[in-house]
């Protein structure tokens, strides 16, 4: 079964039925905010959501990746479609489902997560980039998803946690600075050449522990 909105097509199971129209919803009311922040001109096309048990979810995951499957991981975007956990599968995961309402909240952000490589993935396209470092790549998708809005994190990270770790936090953070304190144009600039993103984060690390350190006073 599939479900067709503005910017996606849901193919689900027949128990996921009501689950796809509010992923469908959802995106459809926040793609356009990605679009501007990346570039309006971009082609809006429709990129395929598949919705499944954690049990095929992994297999999928495997595939691409070549290794284990963390147990958090519940949606990844492989270059042509986004596959998704169906949130009837969470218990598997090591998410928490004993607030519903709270993991109905994430599951709904964790996709536009999902969408913003996408979008990411056709702004490179369209000018010819690299792909892009995976701090800013990861970075934008928990900024622009609204993941970690009420996380209190503390900056304590290194230049090893942002460049060389699968440490979403560091990314996540890394990537607020840049936009709070650079603005936009620096984030396009970082995000076009992987050599100057990396030395900003080498030369910026005393700036960023901070710039967090003050605001947590």
């Amino acid at each position: 079964m599939n479900i067709t909105g503005k910017y996606s097509k849901i193919n689900y199971e027949e128990n996921d039925e009501i689950l796809a129209k509010e992923l469908s919803k959802y995106l459809d009311n926040h793609a356009e905010e990605i679009y501007e922040f990346f570039d309006p001109t971009l082609e809006r096309n429709i990129i395929n959501i598949n919705i499944m048990t954690k049990e095929k979810y992994d297999e999928l995951h495997k595939e691409t990746y070549h290794g284990e499957v963390p147990k958090w991981s519940v949606g990844f975007y492989n270059g042509k479609c986004i596959n998704y956990v169906s949130l009837n599968d969470y218990k598997n995961t090591s998410h928490k489902i004993d607030d519903y309402e709270e993991a109905f909240s994430y599951y709904l952000k964790t996709i536009v997560h999902e969408y913003v490589h996408f979008v990411t993935s056709e702004y490179c396209i369209k000018n010819n980039l690299d792909k892009p470092i995976k701090y800013l790549s990861e970075g934008i998708a928990q900024v622009l998803s609204g993941q970690r809005d009420n996380d209190k994190i503390s900056f304590t990270y290194t230049t090893d946690d942002i460049l060389n770790s699968s440490n979403y936090g560091a990314w996540y953070m890394t990537t607020k600075y840049i936009l709070d304190v650079e603005g936009k144009t620096k984030f396009f600039e970082l995000l076009s050449n992987r050599k100057k993103a990396q030395n900003y984060v080498i030369e910026n690390i005393d700036n960023m522990k901070m710039y967090y350190s003050k605001k947590t006073k």
